[in-house]
């Protein structure tokens, strides 16, 4: 170039507007990313948290209070399903900001580092061009911010958002590439997380780990850190739980054990489950789309954890959505990429009309997903009777669901006094009992309803909740068939009955209720 040129006027413009346009251009693919995370939270916003969430954050609560896990109150699960919303209810006391902001605000910043360190390791190891890993950015945000729908705040939907960094680390070591020490070590720490939440989280990444043992040898495995660091960090964390929560150890896992892990739907149902439906139909959809690709570590490492995703919903045998939610995450990460680079070379495509359909398939499987995922009980008349009683309600439920009282109570912005969610433990180990047990097996499943019994009049003796929910005709009979409850009922009258639950307040807190439908005036 001569010096004319380097210094004409016009030359400078146009590079000034070239560059302008590269900055602009590289700003633009970035958007996709971000509509997807405000539509993520233009969605939460309108949801708020679920059931299970709201219920991990009043313990989480309570344990900020001072009250000992599985001794002042019980819950099903390891106690890292309550304790991973402490850090944003602690936030939010500090800060004046709701607990179920904190706990959202901290799932999408999980989410976005979670994406960034997947990005960073996947690009180190050379394994994605540029334009490979915008679309892979692009499922990843799908699947972490809008798919979960109401299971966002989950503890699978937080498994899944910590063990991605591994997942990554796997498809590189698969690959023959290179993980920085220090991104294996954070893999490795995400991976402990999602093990610790639940145990069988452990099949997210079992599978992948075969087929790299498979793939790069059994002898590489020992030469990567992140096992050593996931089986360290959930070493660790039991090994704290047995020292400073013994009590989930000795009263809430025997419980557990006995009564809650032996339920689960017959395998012939899991036909006409929604989860399952999904999952074979984007499974197919993979077939088609990846074909000589499956072995690809991008494809093969996702699908794979899926599998395994698969196998840990069905262990848990419930079939309840936000269960699957990682079933059809993972596999979604999987297909997705392979979709949208069949769109971007639709026009050289020799298939054309094949490559538009399995994109409109998998899109449709993927709404259907979320669909399910969305699905939820509409309380907001039992709420509205509930926040009638009057400013920061206590109350409790006689009743086997979690969804009685939760997200109502924090909603109408109460407060709950009960033990336990609900009648749990009576539930189902009436349940036990009905399918039998040996003499020795029952006594102690008379103890389990004993403790239960006098947990809840204990709760409504020694706390005096404002309202008390009971689920239903059954429930209230029940009630009223054991002495001490029924004593522990008798200052209290029905209020009103609204989405099928009965609502009892104390005689000298009792308001005129709202006139009740003919139909749904409680039996005399």
């Amino acid at each position: 170039m001569t010096a004319r040129a380097m210094f004409s006027p016009s030359t400078g413009i146009s590079a000034t507007r070239n560059g302008n346009a590269s900055a602009f251009l590289a700003a633009l693919k970035f958007w996709p990313l971000a509509a997807i995370a405000l539509l993520a939270v233009a969605v939460q916003i309108h949801w708020g948290v679920n059931t299970d969430t709201s219920w991990n954050i009043t313990l989480a609560e309570k344990v900020l209070d001072g009250l000992r896990p599985d001794v002042d109150f019980i819950e099903i699960n390891p106690p890292l399903s309550f304790l991973l919303y402490l850090p944003p209810t602690l936030a939010a006391r500090l800060t004046g900001a709701t607990p179920e902001f904190m706990v959202d605000l901290f799932c999408f910043i999980g989410a976005g580092l979670s994406l960034w360190l997947a990005g960073a390791i996947l690009a180190a190891g050379g394994l994605v061009t540029r334009a490979a890993g915008m679309r892979l950015a692009i499922i990843a945000g799908v699947a972490l911010l809008l798919l979960p729908a109401r299971a966002f705040d989950e503890r699978e939907h937080i498994a899944l958002i910590a063990c991605l960094p591994c997942l990554a680390a796997i498809a590189v070591w698969a690959a023959a590439g290179r993980v920085a020490p220090l991104l294996s070590l954070v893999a490795g720490l995400g991976a402990a997380l999602a093990l610790s939440i639940k145990p069988h989280f452990a099949l997210f990444v079992l599978p992948p780990v075969v087929y790299l043992g498979r793939r790069a040898g059994w002898r590489a495995l020992v030469t990567h850190i992140e096992p050593y660091v996931a089986v360290a960090g959930v070493a660790l964390y039991w090994g704290a739980i047995a020292i400073w929560c013994p009590a989930f150890l000795e009263r809430a896992a025997p419980i557990v054990r006995d009564i809650y892990l032996p339920v689960r739907l017959p395998l012939a149902t899991l036909w006409r489950d929604p989860t399952f439906i999904v999952w074979i139909a984007l499974g197919a959809l993979l077939l088609c789309a990846a074909r000589r690709r499956l072995n690809e570590p991008l494809v093969a490492v996702p699908a794979l954890a899926s599998i395994g995703a698969m196998a840990a919903y069905l262990i848990q045998g419930k079939f309840w959505p936000y269960q699957g939610y990682p079933v059809v995450a993972l596999l979604a990460l999987a297909l997705g990429p392979v979709v949208l680079e069949g769109l971007a070379e639709l026009r050289q495509a020799r298939y054309p009309i094949a490559r538009a359909a399995l994109a409109v398939g998998a899109a449709l499987s993927l709404w259907l997903a979320g669909f399910w995922l969305s699905l939820n009980f509409d309380r907001s008349e039992l709420e509205q009777v509930v926040a009638a009683i009057g400013p920061h309600p206590t109350m409790l439920a006689i009743s086997p669901d979690i969804g009685t009282g939760h997200p109502l109570a924090r909603r109408v912005h109460g407060v709950w006094v009960g033990s336990t969610f609900g009648l749990w433990i009576t539930h189902m180990t009436l349940g036990a009992l009905a399918r039998g047990a040996g003499e020795a097996t029952a006594r102690k499943y008379e103890g389990y309803l004993e403790l239960d019994r006098r947990m809840l009049v204990d709760d409504i003796v020694g706390k005096r909740p404002d309202a008390i929910l009971i689920a239903g005709g059954p429930w209230l009979a029940w009630a009223q068939s054991h002495a001490d409850v029924a004593a522990a009922l008798a200052p209290y009258r029905l209020k009103a009955t609204a989405d099928g639950v009965m609502v009892f307040t104390r005689e000298d807190a009792a308001q005129p209720g709202p006139a009740l439908p003919q139909d749904r005036l409680p039996p005399t």
